[in-house]
């Protein structure tokens, strides 16, 4: 049997069909009309699984890089202030710079920007895999009770207490209601809001909406006391390494009291 974890579902005959025995394994498909070479079936993916293995690949290649960084700087302090330019390449320091110590990675540049391209990767992919797990998680069919404010006369305001159904696709719910009560909810657990895991989520919200709202003040800075608010300095510092871990270990929560699936198994 297809032992390859990013398949939906896989299980097995477990009586004879046709010319299939005991034992064939079976694989989820899904099926589309080709425009040209008629219907087409595949194994169908497991979402969450393959968005994982995205991010995980993504943070591995990163994290790579990284150690490694200690090989690549060149001590550039007495530099400060002067515009040197090579095959190109030029490094533009300010007078602002007053740092004891300056060092220039001067790794290969196609190996420097995909470190970054793997950074933003892994982050953004760590993020919507667990958008990805509690959409899929959350029924079809469940009731999401909320209280509404509605406004009466003379500026007084009335609490209602209301409920409406909370489809997949519902976008009126942020990720972390849904992952801070409505799991929880669900699947008879405890909030992990106020665990350690869950300001590691917050951490890696914060550093997947920097990615996805890019701002100029996330762009490399130029005053000293602006240097580690840039996104890509944060990259450097090793912001991401623990993004996939995380991420997999909050997912692994909401599967406290109950058996996790064979795709969370190693």
């Amino acid at each position: 049997m297809n032992k390859d974890k990013r398949a939906s579902a896989q299980t097995e005959l477990v009586k004879p069909y046709k010319n299939f025995s005991v034992g064939t394994p079976l694989i989820k498909s899904g099926i589309f009309e080709h425009p040209t070479r008629g219907y087409i079936a595949f194994p169908d993916p497991n979402s969450i699984k393959l968005i994982l293995e995205i991010a995980r690949k993504n943070i591995e290649a990163a994290t790579i890089f990284l150690k490694k960084i200690d090989g690549l700087l060149i001590d550039i302090t007495s530099r400060m202030g002067q515009v040197t330019g090579k095959e190109g390449k030029h490094i533009i320091h300010t007078k602002e710079c007053a740092l004891k110590k300056v060092s220039m990675l001067r790794a290969d540049e196609k190996e420097h920007f995909d470190f970054f391209e793997n950074c933003i990767t892994g982050v953004t992919f760590c993020y919507t895999a667990l958008e990805c797990f509690v959409n899929l998680t959350i029924p079809d069919d469940y009731l999401y009770h909320y209280e509404e404010r509605v406004s009466l006369f003379n500026f007084k305001f009335l609490k209602i207490k209301k409920r409406r159904s909370l489809s997949r696709d519902d976008r009126r719910l942020d990720l972390s209601t849904k992952l801070g009560i409505i799991l929880p909810e669900i699947l008879g657990v405890k909030t992990p809001k106020g665990e350690a895991l869950w300001e590691r989520y917050v951490n890696l919200k914060k550093l997947r909406d920097k990615i996805v709202h890019f701002k100029k003040r996330n762009l490399t800075r130029v005053r000293q006391d602006e240097f580690n608010e840039s996104l890509y300095a944060e990259f450097l510092s090793g912001g991401f390494i623990d993004v996939y871990d995380q991420t997999i270990k909050l997912i692994e929560y909401y599967y406290r009291s109950s058996k996790k699936p064979s795709w969370l198994e190693e």
